[in-house]
């Protein structure tokens, strides 16, 4: 058994640092080039990428009114300030104010629930076994804190008792459904936004997923079992360029009336795991997955340090207007495609 053999399977050998960089180094740059040779979309370097990548159109749009809850399809889409309006308008915090998600052990369930708006401020709520929901939406008076993974300080809104009661029956836990308030601004993180006027609402940090049908079908190629888009949870699915993982190399496009900058892949967590019907992770061989394939040919390290597995596209706006299905996407700038490591230049 040779060195490199005996570290991946965990062997506990004191090894020279000089031995230890060199092996660190053969590993990333090995897979560093088995990655650019066979895990990126190839395009004729004869033919316009602008021109292939602008063969897609928009195949799906969704939005999610209750930050972790069931989508909703829709045909036309109005773009507005935060993104397409209602996504993400509504969020589930514990009784410390940190955001709920299917991440969180136990509310996996909130796939199951179904937010709709049946007015601009009235959404209805429907779940399994649970009595319908209706709550006015209340934006503005006695405000509390809210955080999303490092952003805290949310200026937020309870929306009542009636639905802390049944989201708390629901989950089996305290919690309380909120709205943000009237006024705040929450800005996209200056790490990656174009501009210090863009702004979110309750996503985790960005406007827009985006992700083609083609990279879907392509990691579907791979997996024991193939996936729905809907463990991804995109904004917009794009379809008809041909190329899988095509997104990675658009850098600004315009759909409909809406121009996009496109400004960080999108690393992949744990509620890829959740299958959206049942409302839990799956077991036997899609246990881990989809993470477990992506890690083989999609990680990559971002400019801030992050790695992961990633799998689709962050947008920002420039502009408000509507997006509808069937919208041709216009390129206006292309990026190269991220560089891919091994998962075992991680850990090595």
């Amino acid at each position: 058994m040779d060195l490199l053999q005996f570290c991946l399977r965990g062997g506990n050998l004191l090894i020279p640092s000089i031995i230890l960089k060199i092996s660190r180094a053969f590993v990333t740059v090995s897979f560093l080039w088995y990655n650019s040779e066979t895990m990126t979309a190839e395009v004729d370097k004869s033919v316009d990428i602008k021109e292939v990548l602008g063969e897609a159109s928009v195949a799906a749009l969704f939005i999610y009114p209750i930050k972790s809850c069931g989508g909703s399809p829709l045909k036309k889409a109005e773009v507005i300030l935060t993104g397409f309006k209602h996504d993400r308008e509504l969020m589930l915090v514990f009784p410390d104010g940190r955001f709920i998600s299917q991440r969180d052990r136990g509310c996996e369930r909130l796939a199951l629930v179904q937010p709709d708006f049946i007015a601009s401020n009235l959404i209805r709520v429907i779940a399994p076994n649970m009595p319908e929901l209706y709550v006015p939406i209340v934006k503005d008076g006695k405000t509390i804190e809210a955080s999303i993974h490092k952003t805290s300080g949310i200026q937020v809104v309870d929306q009542g008792e009636d639905a802390s009661k049944w989201f708390g029956e629901y989950l089996n836990t305290d919690c309380k459904l909120v709205a943000m308030y009237q006024g705040y601004e929450r800005q996209v993180s200056q790490r990656w936004a174009p501009r210090e006027s863009d702004q979110v609402g309750f996503a985790d940090g960005y406007n827009f997923l985006l992700i083609s049908q083609e990279s879907l079908d392509d990691l579907n190629e791979r997996l024991p079992e193939p996936l729905p888009m809907n463990r991804f949870r995109p904004n917009i699915v794009l379809a008809g360029n041909g190329i899988p993982y095509g997104e990675d190399q658009m850098k600004k496009i315009r759909i409909g009336d809406v121009i996009f900058d496109v400004v960080k892949p999108c690393i992949r967590c744990n509620i890829t795991m959740v299958d959206q019907e049942k409302g839990e992770r799956d077991d036997g061989e899609m246990q881990k997955e989809p993470l477990k394939t992506l890690a083989t040919y999609r990680i990559t390290e971002l400019k801030t340090g992050d790695k992961g597995p990633i799998f689709g596209q962050n947008l920002v706006h420039q502009n408000t207007g509507e997006v509808s299905l069937e919208d041709k996407v216009q390129i206006l700038a292309t990026q190269p495609s991220p560089v891919f490591i091994s998962i075992l230049s991680i850990y090595f």
